[in-house]
């Protein structure tokens, strides 16, 4: 068996080798930072859900709240009506 002989890289192909490693790291890292601000992003979107789901729990109860109020008002006043029906008669 011959010998293998080693082959040296020109300055060219060693530049050319570098540039591309080079921009391997910068796309990975690029990729990274991207992958960082979606998870910043999804996080914020799973706060402001869960606040405008606080919020609108809220809300729903307040409604009900103001219904019932309504109900034992418009209760009363016919209470009241039919007292002062009777009062004038």
């Amino acid at each position: 068996m011959a010998p293998v002989k080693k082959q040296s890289l020109t300055l060219l192909q060693t530049t050319v080798l570098c540039g591309q490693l080079l921009g391997i790291v910068v796309a990975l890292s690029a990729y990274m930072v991207d992958l960082g601000r979606r998870d910043a992003v999804l996080s914020r979107i799973a706060n402001d859900t869960q606040s405008l789901t606080i919020t609108a729990t809220e809300l729903t109860k307040a409604v009900i709240r103001g219904q019932i109020i309504d109900e034992q008002h418009t209760a009363a006043i016919q209470a009241l009506a039919i007292k002062i029906d009777l009062l004038k008669q």
